[in-house]
């Protein structure tokens, strides 16, 4: 019975031994299978896992890291974010999630960074590619507001031109039609004028009149072209007076 129980107890603990092996076989596929660059590293900061992504990221073999320090094989590394980073996971045990740029490799890193009681596991990828789009897209989009800006002084200028040019040139125009009216109209008002002269009078009044409303016009085009309280105020200012 009791070598009967002893061969009971050896074939269970084989058979744990075999699914324990069969699952760190699936759980070490799984790491080799996935995109990301996988390390896990003891509380001693040796590495204990390197997948082969991270092993082509950092130019070595796993045979090359495995046992090592991490701080020994990457001393660069220390005082970099990254290195706070995996100090705050291991010591507060707690998940932490970085992207940031790391100096010696001239490469942007997205680290997910988590803690047990044996130490940190980290997936980490190359977002270089993203950053340099990202960046190349706020320069792109810098240079369209640089070019939008200039583009809207160069309205303004303009619209400047036309505005100083029918309020200065055209106004002075039926500023002295107005007066050459005026002047007219009172010649025809004095006493003495041939009755046949009252319908000239009358097309008279009218015309001055209709050159008053012209000045007013002009006038209103000139403003809405370019408010004066633009140039007084600012562009606030004048969009509220406009309002």
């Amino acid at each position: 019975n009791a070598g009967a129980e002893r061969e009971r107890l050896l074939s269970g603990q084989l058979r744990a031994r075999a699914e324990a092996d069969a699952a760190n076989r699936r759980l070490a596929d799984a790491l080799e299978s996935v995109s990301d660059g996988f390390v896990s590293l003891d509380r001693d900061w040796r590495y204990v896992y390197v997948n082969q992504r991270a092993a082509e990221t950092f130019g070595r073999t796993r045979e090359q890291m495995i046992g090592k320090h991490i701080w020994t094989e990457f001393p660069e590394g220390v005082g970099q974010p990254f290195y706070h980073a995996y100090h705050k996971a291991m010591e507060e045990q707690t998940f932490v999630f970085l992207e940031e740029y790391y100096p010696p490799y001239d490469r942007w890193f997205e680290n997910r960074i988590y803690p047990s009681a044996d130490g940190i596991s980290i997936f980490f990828h190359d977002v270089s590619e993203r950053k340099r789009a990202e960046r190349a897209l706020q320069t792109t989009e810098a240079q369209l507001h640089d070019l939008l800006t200039q583009l809207w002084r160069a309205q303004e200028a303009e619209r400047l031109r036309i505005s100083r040019e029918i309020h200065d040139e055209l106004g002075q125009m039926l500023t002295g039609v107005k007066m050459d009216l005026r002047w007219l109209e009172r010649k025809l008002s004095e006493p003495g004028t041939p009755p046949e002269f009252n319908p000239l009078l009358d097309r008279t009044v009218a015309a001055s009149e209709l050159n008053d409303q012209t000045i007013a016009t002009v006038q209103r085009i000139a403003a809405a072209l370019r408010p004066t309280a633009l140039d007084q105020l600012g562009l606030v200012a004048a969009l509220t007076q406009a309002a």
